[in-house]
């Protein structure tokens, strides 16, 4: 939309980027406001790694993408905790499913927090390498499917009943990735493949036949497991320096049983194991060399990655020292400064009071920032602002949602002596005032390049709504009430102490306190709601689990088995009732009814 108003005879305003970014220079820009960044998205016109503090900027981001028709995900990762022994909570799905979408060119605009970039990844060409294809007619090594498939992530069971499961069943391979909407069923004959269909989960009838599908991987670990990697663990273990005896016997305990694990090829993925398997490579490294790192505020994004290395190098120093974890994982993050050392060209918004210490730019500059007027349907204020901008030669383009308000508001504007054009978004008028019939979630003002972008929330107003939005595709989640039992889906039971504002760094974030079992405290981020649900309680003195523990995770085992125990019940009731014979009892008589 923009980069057709664009004067190229000008060098200053966008132009003056846009040549920057082609020549591959690394820019700092000043000046810019939210609705001004997020319309450079759609003018940049390259694939693009945003990077925030601030979930909110990535949410308003996020939906100026949408707006714009730009495929977008936001992944915001905390720091992963190495003494756990899972890898497969909702923030690492997010972050496959990413990175799936980035390999397969399936992605505009990534929008990440520091915490994502310092992971150390397999290199591209090993992850790309973990992908499966199957093709009607085409052939796949059968008999390695259950290795390669657990190695991917993905978790063997006798009958699918969820995301990122699958199962074999003599020549039947059922796979349910968190990319498909309904799990697949393929027919083999031996290593060829004879069908492929989706199939409902509830009834297992299937209802669409494929001709082929590519399965990515679940996880961003692959354990490609070498004696070197088992001896490496087991020469750490040997070098530890008893100091707690309860803790040392219980790391041994959980090393001894993944090596045991390894050297039977049963996969389980561990955050664990990330520093022995040698992985160099960070999340830009997965892009190709015409995208574009944005890095909005630059002096936010610096401090806390300087925060996270700090804080992470004192606790995992404390855990080693304490038996909780071995001397090599102090490596377990990218090191600091490979972090950006790549060649991908990058972009830094700044405040004029800050400085860039994460690049040296090569061309600075500022833009001078004018405030768009929320005009929240108020016409005869648009209006005199119109007149005010086309007098000095400006563009105006304005989203006006759909066909009846473009022509509500072309009648007006005419009646008003406006010269006003109704045009697509690819068509518009230099200099004069265009009326587009589309959403767009925030506009803006390019001083230096007289344009103005007027979206339909300036222009019409928004419902603003008090409840928190969830990241995945639930509706909303209401805050829960202090005192109020709740259920976190990986920690299990919890009381709700009420919501509390938090300074980390240099911003602010509200987050959800829950009380675990002997006080330990869980601090949820607001924007992660989605994770608890309400616990509606037997009793007032509910018992509460342990933050850490291993009870919740034996609960939901026991009732995941007792589920599946009642479903194949059912099965053999239903058939039971299918092959049994009925009694056909007689009409009744005339003379029965006429009595009655």
């Amino acid at each position: 939309m923009l980069k057709n108003l664009i004067d190229k005879s000008k060098l200053n305003g966008i132009n003056e980027l846009l040549t920057a970014i082609n020549d591959k220079k690394d820019c700092s820009i000043f000046g810019l406001n939210l609705g001004q960044k997020s319309l450079l998205l759609d003018v940049l016109n390259k694939p693009m790694i945003y990077i925030t503090t601030s979930f909110d900027v990535a949410q308003n981001i996020s939906k100026q993408c949408d707006s714009l028709s730009l495929t977008n995900i936001i992944c915001f990762n905390d720091v992963p905790d190495i003494t756990t022994f899972s890898n497969s909570d909702e923030a690492s799905v997010t972050f496959t499913k990413m990175l799936n979408m980035i390999i397969n060119n399936k992605v505009d605009v990534v929008i990440v927090n520091p915490e994502t970039i310092i992971k150390r990844l397999p290199k591209k060409d090993i992850y790309k390498s973990n992908q499966i294809s199957f093709k009607k007619g085409g052939n796949v090594n059968f008999s390695g499917l259950s290795t390669m498939l657990s190695s991917m992530g993905y978790l063997r069971v006798d009958m699918i009943n969820g995301i990122n499961e699958y199962s074999i069943r003599g020549d039947i391979l059922d796979i349910y990735s968190s990319e498909f909407d309904n799990p697949i069923r393929i027919n083999f004959f031996d290593d060829e493949v004879e069908s492929i269909k989706e199939f409902d989960i509830t009834t297992y009838v299937t209802t669409k036949e494929l001709s082929e599908i590519k399965i990515n991987p679940n996880n961003s670990m692959f354990l490609l497991i070498t004696n070197e990697v088992i001896n490496s663990i087991k020469n750490d273990l040997n070098k530890v320096k008893i100091i707690d005896e309860q803790n040392y016997a219980s790391l041994r305990n959980n090393v001894e049983e993944i090596i045991l694990n390894l050297e039977n090829n049963n996969y389980q993925i561990s955050n664990f194991l990330l520093p022995y398997l040698n992985y160099d490579s960070s999340l830009f490294d997965y892009f190709n060399d015409k995208a574009i790192i944005v890095i909005d505020d630059v002096k936010q994004v610096y401090d806390k990655l300087q925060e996270i290395y700090l804080e992470f190098d004192k606790h995992t120093k404390a855990l080693i020292s304490s038996n909780q974890l071995l001397n090599s994982h102090i490596n377990f993050l990218l090191p600091k400064e490979n972090v950006f050392s790549n060649n991908l060209t990058k972009i830094s918004f700044q405040q004029i009071t800050s400085a860039n210490r994460i690049f040296v730019p090569k061309c600075v500059l500022s833009f001078k920032s004018s405030v768009l007027t929320n005009y929240y349907g108020k016409y005869d204020l648009l209006r005199e602002e119109i007149e005010y901008y086309l007098s000095y030669g400006y563009t105006i383009v304005i989203y006006a949602k759909d066909n009846e308000t473009q022509s509500y508001l072309n009648r007006y504007l005419l009646e008003h002596n406006i010269d006003v054009k109704c045009v697509n978004d690819n068509e518009i008028k230099s200099q004069k005032c265009n009326l587009v019939s589309k959403y767009l979630y925030k506009g803006g003002i390019f001083v230096e390049d007289k344009i103005v972008v007027v979206s339909t929330t300036e222009l019409l107003g928004k419902q603003e709504q008090n409840k928190v939005k969830a990241r995945n595709k639930k509706d909303v989640f209401v805050l829960p009430k202090e005192n109020d039992y709740v259920v976190h889906e990986t920690y299990g039971i919890g009381l709700c102490k009420g919501v509390q504002r938090l300074k980390l760094g240099s911003y602010e974030k509200d987050y959800v306190i829950i009380e675990y079992d002997k006080g330990d405290k869980l601090y949820l981020p607001t924007e992660q709601v989605d994770l608890i649900s309400t616990y509606i309680s037997p009793s007032k003195n509910q018992k509460l689990n342990r933050l850490g523990g291993q009870d919740f995770a034996k609960t939901k085992a026991k009732v995941k088995s007792s589920v599946k125990e009642l479903a194949f019940d059912l099965l053999r009731l239903y058939a039971e009732r299918e092959h049994s014979k009925g009694f056909k009892f007689n009409k009744d008589g005339f003379g029965i009814c006429y009595k009655f």
